[in-house]
């Protein structure tokens, strides 16, 4: 079986910290719980792709900058899950997405 390479920040899960192997990984591989995994973990050099990505949009929304770089994932995961279940998103979550949208459109409508 073909190893699948990913990346991805490990969270806070009690006193131990997790990772999520993405939808499609666990499909390809047929992965179910309790599946057996050879793990391979490495910490990623700073300056990974989402780290690029964070400084790349604070630097074109300096509001952003107010917001820490958690904050910022945060929303994108929260928008997703509030439009996948008509949740609300949390205020401090509409303003950060509201300034990507804008830079968003900025880049598409210089």
């Amino acid at each position: 079986m073909k190893p699948k390479q990913f990346y991805q920040y490990a969270a806070k899960w009690g006193n131990c910290l997790a990772i999520r192997i993405p939808n499609n990984i666990v499909k390809q591989l047929g992965v179910e719980p309790n599946t057996p995994l050879d793990v391979s973990i490495k910490k990623t050099e700073a300056g990974d792709a989402t780290e690029q990505l964070l400084a790349a949009i604070k630097k074109l929304g300096p509001s952003l900058k107010r917001f820490s770089d958690q904050e910022i994932l945060n929303s994108f995961v929260m928008a997703r899950y509030s439009e996948l279940t008509g949740a609300n998103l949390p205020e401090s979550y509409k303003k950060i997405q509201d300034i990507v949208s804008k830079i968003l459109d900025g880049l598409k409508n210089p």
